[in-house]
């Protein structure tokens, strides 16, 4: 390619406010990507968003301002390398005034005139370039290049391969990535930076997709610490709330990690259960936990729950919430097992069970549907209620006496 080239001719379209050409629209699409190494700090600097290298004289590039400021382009520079060459063969400098997540292109003389009259901030033969010439956006107050198609001084041969070898700088439409915030130097990583679309294809140009930054993480928590419910209660809830949500949904997975009761035997629920805030909601989530009713006398009973594996980088506040179970058969509040003097091990065996009562004591044994299948009177001291007889699973055992009545949940494997 010759790096003899005439002057450059200069159209600028109109910005909203101006007269001319209606201002391009702005379009914004949330979405997370994993991230990639990159030269500038992210959102801070322009950058190329996309690399058109059609037919014949169809090439362009364009340039987004992902920054929160509106960008003087005064202090910019596009340069294109010919040829292996590690000197400008042609540059243009730009112009005009860049609103935030707004974009410049800038496209060859004798393009496509549907482009070329609609989409043309400035008409440049800095874009007479093949897929082997690398095209760099400089910033001329700093010095510092910001963001290079290709490898400057490389000659490629026809064309640097794109996104693992789906596509190449030739005969290719390159779109960056809506996860890329900064341009890059490094060409082994800038060439994973891109969508790939055929040759001559039109359709992003003027606009571009970008995750938008500085999005505040979402903050999740319950919204209490504990709730005390009496057994009779049936079905109850809890709220899941969260703080600065934005324009993604954000899903938490909601868990039992603890405590005294039993699913399926103290209360159902499936777990872990996964819910999920709408995009931009910060209305709070319900929950609800089922509390079954026996006829057991037994003690207070705890469900404790969890919030864990927030997506949309979620961060969690308040992932702690306890629910107790008041008992309401007879067991009077304050009498454990220590004060009925009554002493009951192991809570899990392979059927035989040691009750020891200072007192004289009634001891009874009761299946998960309160049905009585053991029982003793007048035991003092030491016993061993057997219950291998029986299938394994979860029992009750109740000892009462003056002192009162205590039952200790058991389980037989």
């Amino acid at each position: 390619m010759s790096n003899s080239l005439p002057s450059t001719k200069q159209i600028v379209r109109s910005r909203p406010g101006q007269s001319g050409f209606p201002g391009k629209k702005i379009y914004l699409l949330i979405l997370f990507a994993a991230a990639v190494t990159r030269l500038n700090a992210q959102c801070s600097e322009l950058f190329i968003s996309e690399y058109i290298e059609g037919l014949s004289f169809d090439k362009a590039i364009e340039i987004y301002n992902p920054t929160s400021d509106t960008v003087n382009l005064a202090g910019y520079r596009l340069e294109t390398y010919f040829n292996g060459n590690d000197t400008a063969g042609n540059h243009v400098n730009l112009n005009g005034l860049l609103a935030p997540n707004d974009v410049y292109v800038v496209i060859r003389p004798g393009a496509d005139t549907s482009i070329l009259l609609q989409e043309a901030d400035t008409i440049s033969l800095v874009c007479n370039f093949n897929g082997d010439d690398a095209v760099a956006l400089i910033n001329t107050i700093t010095g510092v290049t910001l963001d290079v198609v290709g490898v400057i001084g490389e000659d490629p041969g026809t064309a640097w391969p794109v996104d693992t070898g789906t596509g190449t700088t030739n005969d290719y439409t390159l779109v960056r990535i809506p996860s890329v915030q900064s341009g890059t130097t490094d060409w082994s990583v800038g060439s994973t930076q891109w969508i790939v679309y055929p040759v001559n294809d039109f359709s992003h140009l003027g606009a571009h997709t970008m995750t938008p930054c500085n999005v505040t993480a979402p903050s999740l928590y319950f919204l209490s610490d504990s709730v005390s419910v009496d057994e009779s209660a049936g079905s109850i809830s809890f709220l899941v709330g969260i703080t600065n949500p934005n324009a993604n949904s954000t899903s938490v997975d909601v868990s039992v990690s603890g405590g005294t009761a039993v699913d399926s035997v103290d209360y159902i629920f499936s777990s872990p259960q996964t819910i999920t805030f709408p995009a931009n909601s910060s209305t709070p989530l319900i929950v609800d936990v089922t509390i079954i009713n026996d006829l057991l006398s037994e003690l207070d009973e705890t469900i404790e729950m969890s919030l864990s594996n927030p997506t949309n980088q979620g961060v969690i506040t308040n992932g702690s919430f306890i629910i107790t179970i008041i008992d309401d058969d007879g067991l009077s509040i304050g009498k454990d097992v220590s004060s009925a003097a009554v002493k009951i091990f192991p809570t899990v065996s392979s059927g035989i069970f040691t009750v020891n009562s200072e007192m004289n004591s009634t001891v009874s044994v009761s299946d998960i549907f309160g049905n009585e299948i053991w029982k003793k009177n007048d035991v003092q001291g030491n016993m061993k209620p057997d219950l291998q007889a029986f299938a394994k699973g979860i029992y009750f055992i109740a000892v009462e006496n003056a002192e009162g009545k205590v039952v200790k949940k058991v389980i037989m494997q």
